[in-house]
């Protein structure tokens, strides 16, 4: 590599180091998955456990009150995938509503419409299923 190629190396790594960063940012934010959701609360007195799932890497527990249904999800040990998704199965055909994402080892909660049989939880990207727990 000669002076003139190596000047145009530099060059073209210096434009493209944050084009790529910003690029990496922008499709990450276009998931459609806000961070600022409404994080959804019960009060455990107020509030009866409809129906329960378990296995050794997730937990789902389905709530229920007069207002409201909330789905519960613990994850206790890391998934195959970081960019996991859970969807609701509802109805007989079992379909599936998107609910949110998974981001790793945590609770999370989930507001959800009524006849809610189970969750699947599977990677968009490489479009894979991951778990499914039925109630």
């Amino acid at each position: 590599m000669d002076a003139k190629l190596r000047k145009r190396h530099k060059i073209i790594w210096i434009v493209l180091a944050p084009v790529l960063m910003v690029l990496l940012i922008w499709v990450a934010k276009d998931l459609g998955f806000s961070q600022n959701s409404e994080i959804v609360k019960l009060e455990t007195t107020s509030s009866t456990a409809m129906a329960k799932a378990e296995n050794e890497k997730v937990s789902a527990v389905l709530l229920n009150n007069q207002e409201r249904s909330i789905l519960e999800i613990v994850v206790k040990s890391p998934l195959r995938s970081t960019s996991s998704v859970v969807f609701a199965l509802t109805g007989t055909q079992e379909r599936e509503t998107l609910l949110g994402q998974l981001e790793g080892v945590g609770s999370y909660s989930f507001q959800v419409e009524e006849g809610v049989k189970g969750i699947i939880i599977k990677d968009p990207i490489k479009k894979q299923s991951i778990l499914k727990l039925e109630f």
